[in-house]
């Protein structure tokens, strides 16, 4: 055990039955994005599947969601943007931010396909701070961040925040729940984050001089060795002297699979070997979202209602 994070060009597919981090996906924007608010900023997105009847659901959530430690919340909370019709495989949105005060925000883009909800978080904090404005108070998780990561040992993570000196970092690592506001026969349902383990409490962020004021990082790594196999999610809260504090989610996880202190042959009975894949669907835990894929892309066929 104890091996580096190694991509897993797979793993968000393999999160699809948990509905957060595979498809629509965000082309923009990308990144911190600071504004002033005097002009809208373009929201890009592809859609899942072309449907002209189904819809697309952008909202923005601000950083100062419920900063509590050790409590699950739910993901699909947010101001609604803008709902639009998935009638094109590429389609863009204008957020205007008129309305919308100085602080630091998330947007999210929720695709109801049928009986299938899917959730994806744009790779960007947008940064809304009008003259005269202090700096708000906002977090991004910047790795890991394209894909998933498959990790035995060491799982290394950084992130990025704006804010005023001396802020701090907790950090937790969670998995997906039921979310009970869903249709019970809804297959993409667990939509509600629930922490499972404390990587960071409070941890001094480092200045980040090349990113310009007022902006802070943190580079870390979580000791997995210890956890049982499965999936998980890291929950970023960061408070502020004066105890404001906000809340932000990685837009991808860490999929964490021990090495076998065993590697049976033939003779066990087990022809495969490989590592374990956790408790699956039916036990609660996002660790089984290797066969729930395969059981997720059985049922949904391109173009068609599930059976």
């Amino acid at each position: 055990m104890g091996g580096a994070a190694q991509a897993l060009p797979w793993g968000d597919a393999a999160r699809a039955h948990i509905g957060l981090g595979i498809k629509p996906q965000f082309l923009a924007p990308q990144g911190f994005v600071v504004v002033d608010g005097s002009a809208p900023v373009s929201l890009r997105y592809t859609s899942f599947e072309v449907h002209p009847e189904m819809a697309h659901t952008l909202s923005y959530q601000a950083d100062g969601l419920p900063a509590s430690a050790g409590v699950a919340q739910r993901l699909r909370d947010g101001t609604p943007i803008a709902v639009e019709p998935a009638a094109a495989a590429v389609n863009e949105v204008l957020w205007d931010l008129g309305d919308v005060p100085t602080g630091a925000y998330h947007v999210t883009n929720e695709y109801e396909e049928f009986d299938c909800i899917l959730l994806e978080l744009a790779p960007a904090l947008v940064v809304v701070q009008r003259p005269g404005d202090p700096p708000p108070l906002g977090v991004m998780v910047t790795e890991p961040f394209e894909q998933s990561v498959l990790v035995d040992g060491a799982a290394p993570f950084e992130l990025t925040a704006v804010g005023p000196a001396g802020v701090t970092v907790t950090v937790e690592a969670g998995d997906m729940v039921r979310d009970p506001g869903l249709p019970a026969d809804a297959l993409c349902q667990e939509l509600v984050w629930a922490p499972r383990f404390e990587v960071l409490t409070d941890a001094p962020l480092e200045r980040d001089e090349a990113a310009g004021p007022d902006r802070w990082r943190l580079e870390a790594t979580w000791d997995t060795r210890q956890v049982p196999d499965g999936a998980y999610l890291l929950r970023v809260t960061v408070r502020a002297p004066s105890g404001e504090a906000t809340v932000s989610y990685a837009r991808r996880w860490f999929n964490v699979a021990h090495a076998p202190t065993h590697q049976p042959d033939v003779a066990d009975g087990d022809e495969g070997g490989g590592v374990s894949r956790g408790e699956g669907c039916a036990g609660g835990s996002a660790g089984g979202a290797w066969l729930s894929l395969v059981t997720w892309l059985g049922l949904r066929r391109p173009g068609r209602r599930a059976a």
